[in-house]
């Protein structure tokens, strides 16, 4: 579960990074 969790955090990054940059 801990992994699932993670991954979400990674995923909501990414988009951040994606929105920020575009």
């Amino acid at each position: 579960m801990a992994l699932s969790v993670h991954d979400r955090l990674l995923s909501t990054m990414c988009a951040n990074l994606i929105h920020i940059f575009n």
